[in-house]
């Protein structure tokens, strides 16, 4: 099963960074833990959040600096001269929880009926972060527009 989500995972990231951000990231490493990642924890760091719950149940979690979200923002919303707010920043990052979750969980187990929570995001500190990916099944690394990214997944039991 693991196995499926992982490559579910990694197609859904780059749909929706493609298609939908105009950015393409690049799979650099599947880490387990809190191994070493190309996503650090800096004190303006994003994490989006969603839950799903069907034929299995769990969270969504993505990682991301500031700056790569808030350009994610600038191309989703096609704004030219004007910084998106914070706001704006932080309900795009919900966006695309929702739409990698959507994507993952419809490419995963096309036959089961999915309920998504409404994702949130806020700002993350390396203590927490840690601690989540410890618990994590799978969290693979990203590259986009010179920046790390980390999407992590957590499974209940």
């Amino acid at each position: 099963m693991l196995e499926n989500v992982r490559r579910a995972a990694i197609s859904a990231v780059s749909k929706v960074f493609e298609t939908m951000f105009f950015i393409f990231p690049d799979l650099r490493e599947e880490s387990g833990g809190s191994s070493p990642s190309l996503f650090q924890v800096a004190e303006d760091s994003l994490r989006g959040e969603i839950g799903f719950r069907g034929n299995a149940a769990g969270t969504v979690r993505l990682y991301l600096p500031f700056c790569l979200a808030l350009a994610m923002a600038s191309n989703f919303m096609g704004c030219e001269g004007e910084a998106p707010s914070e706001i704006q920043v932080k309900d795009t990052v919900n966006e695309l929880c929702n739409m990698i979750c959507g994507n993952l969980v419809s490419q995963w187990d096309k036959k089961t009926v999915w309920n998504i929570s409404l994702p949130r995001t806020g700002p993350i500190s390396s203590p927490e972060a840690e601690k989540e990916w410890t618990a994590s099944e799978i969290i693979l690394d990203f590259m986009a527009e010179e920046q790390g990214l980390r999407l992590a997944i957590q499974f209940e039991a």
